[in-house]
């Protein structure tokens, strides 16, 4: 559910300019400023004194920014907020590369912009997302998936459909392209919204651990905590799989029981197997084993019926752009204004699906 606010969009005439955006702008799209600076048609040095904000933007580098980025003017002017989520936890590989986790920030911040400027002019009438610290919860993390399936009102076995329940429960979910496998996913607060913004690249089993794992992290992790990872994938495996439920499903564990295993539960063979050892189910060697074949086999990235199961498609922040569209009546060139991004890639990265929410007048 919304309630409408008054949005203010930017004004044209706005002559401010700040070189972190330029800087977003270039990481965003994985270049060096010697690649950037070249595209720009600028000297490298210029590139620098632009993004450390020592010089102003002269209207013919600003129309090459424009060109080269297909950002339009108006962000390179923004003056508001521009940061990525707070307490941002991220799954990733150890092996990501420098450039990687850039062009990720990269993209992570700029998402968090169009969420912010979708906030201006709409506020998510929701349940709240509850904050349980294991710590302080007897049963620790086990009792706290355990309450969300209570409180959901989930019946035994596998969740269908995820992505409904987390966002019924106030989180938005975002789907970008990371250009990499090496990430899977991150969570934070956008202005005191939960968001969880997954790899457009995972496949179905993988989407749903993700976002099960992030949403732990919104329960459990708003402040640091050295068993944070740990943590999450407990929540998200007890979410999924409860354990009283699973534990006789495992058993006698085979290669092609995982994979039957998979497609009852929409886990991943990989989770299965870490679940399994955390149930006690097989020992530490015994999940080597099952490790060593998957790599043997080919299937750390791709793992048998993989295309059997179909990813969830979040339509929460879609909404929200369809209530522009419907209550407030933007046309898409106002909508693309006001999250300061051209209009054909808002219609290209966002497609309306329809307004199902109740607008509080």
């Amino acid at each position: 559910m919304l309630e409408l606010n008054q949005p203010t969009l930017f004004p044209s005439t706005a002559i401010l300019h700040r070189g972190e955006l330029i800087v977003l702008a270039r990481e965003e799209l994985g270049l060096n400023q010697a690649e950037f600076a070249a595209q720009l048609g600028i000297h490298q040095g210029t590139l620098s004194k632009l993004e450390s904000g020592l010089i102003s933007l002269s209207p013919e580098v600003e129309e090459s920014l424009i060109k080269v980025t297909a950002r339009p003017s108006e962000f390179f002017r923004y003056a508001g907020p521009l940061e990525a989520p707070t307490f941002v936890l991220y799954r990733k590989k150890a092996s990501i590369t420098p450039a990687q986790q850039k062009m990720f920030w990269a993209k992570i911040t700029l998402a968090s912009l169009h969420i912010r400027r979708l906030l201006s002019g709409t506020e998510l009438i929701t349940t709240q997302l509850p904050y349980c610290d294991p710590d302080e919860c007897k049963g620790g993390v086990i009792e706290i998936a355990q309450r969300i399936r209570r409180m959901w009102k989930l019946p035994p076995g596998p969740i269908k459909k995820l992505i409904p329940l987390v966002e019924n429960a106030g989180c938005l979910i975002v789907v970008i392209d990371f250009d990499t496998r090496k990430i899977d996913g991150c969570s934070g607060f956008i202005d005191n919204v939960p968001v969880i913004f997954i790899n457009a690249n995972l496949p179905a089993a993988r989407q749903k651990l993700t976002i099960a794992h992030e949403l732990g992290h919104l329960i459990m992790h708003r402040f640091p905590c050295e068993d944070a990872e740990d943590q999450a994938f407990l929540f998200a495996a007890e979410l999924l799989m409860p354990g009283d439920e699973i534990t006789p499903m495992l058993r006698p564990l085979s290669f092609d029981r995982l994979a039957k295993l998979k497609l009852h539960w929409g886990c991943s063979m990989q989770a299965l197997i870490k679940r399994a050892e955390g149930l006690g189910v097989i020992s530490a060697s015994n999940a080597r084993y099952y490790w060593a074949k998957l790599n043997q086999s080919g299937y750390r990235e791709n793992e048998p019926y993989d295309n059997e199961l179909v990813p969830e498609t979040p339509t929460l922040m879609l909404e929200m752009m369809d209530t522009y569209t419907n209550e407030l009546k933007y046309s898409a060139d106002d909508l693309a204004k006001l999250m300061l991004m051209p209009a054909t890639e808002l219609l290209t990265a966002y497609r309306g699906i329809g307004n199902h929410l109740r607008i509080v007048k």
